[in-house]
């Protein structure tokens, strides 16, 4: 079974977003003392990148992978609600489960018995790694059939196209940090699997960006290396005021 582990803050929900779910819930009349969770579905949430949805769509229909959502926006919905406030949003599947929260994980004390060597700088990151991690311990039907295959082992890229995209990016490196960078539409991607065996693959769309993003961190590069400077400016005086937002609401 393939399983896209879904997060939402910075991937379907972008900083365009952001805060909006206190619009609906000022319009659903909620009272301060008044649970988010009581609310009906759809005042509860931000809303989802129209873009962002399209080529969420786009992968679901070419991969066939199920959504498990690892966002924190699960404590205030059970799976059948999401559900509902994906359909209502465009998402044309529905998750199928959550990944289980911090104190549910169980698997990272056996591996760290003296305690998990935190980072306070990439606590969300941590957190999120942990969690999925368990689920996988959990669930291991999600390692058959295609046997991680998506591990790749010292890729080389082969070509890529002429056709240049230029689409919002973002890192958890760098937290509320969206840049738009050029990539190209497709990449040929030789590489080896964890039995040694090569293969050599095309990848199209975002697909593409993300094995373009991922190689330039093996090679030292990060996505702002690739931005002009008048988008790095930019990126960096919007961060500005997303942080002073989620400060706000936070």
């Amino acid at each position: 079974m393939k399983v896209i582990f879904l997060d939402h803050e910075g991937v379907i929900c972008l900083s365009t977003e952001f805060g909006g779910r206190f619009k609906k819930q000022r319009e659903a009349g909620r009272k301060l003392s008044q649970s988010v969770a009581s609310l009906p579905v759809l005042s509860r949430f931000d809303n989802f990148n129209k873009k962002a949805i399209k080529v969420l769509n786009s992968i679901l229909e070419e991969t066939g992978a199920e959504i498990v959502v690892s966002s924190d926006w699960k404590r205030w919905a059970n799976v059948e609600e999401m559900g509902e406030y994906y359909e209502s949003q465009g998402i044309i599947k529905k998750p199928i489960d959550f990944t289980p929260n911090l104190g549910q994980c169980t698997h990272y004390a056996k591996e760290y018995p003296a305690g998990f060597p935190w980072n306070r700088e990439m606590d969300l990151e941590q957190t999120r790694s942990i969690e999925i991690k368990q689920y996988l311990v959990d669930h291991p039907e999600i390692r058959t059939g295609d046997e991680l295959s998506s591990v790749f082992f010292n890729p080389k890229i082969v070509n890529v196209s002429d056709k240049m995209i230029s689409m919002k990016e973002g890192c958890l490196s760098f937290p509320l940090l969206f840049m738009n960078i050029k990539r190209p539409d497709s990449v040929r991607l030789r590489y080896q699997l964890a039995d040694g065996t090569v293969h050599t693959n095309p990848f199209i769309g975002m697909t593409a960006r993300i094995v373009l993003h991922e190689f330039d961190h093996m090679e030292g590069i990060v996505y702002t290396k690739r931005a002009s400077k008048y988008e790095s400016d930019r990126a960096l005086r919007k961060r500005m005021i997303l942080k002073r937002k989620v400060k706000k609401i936070g």
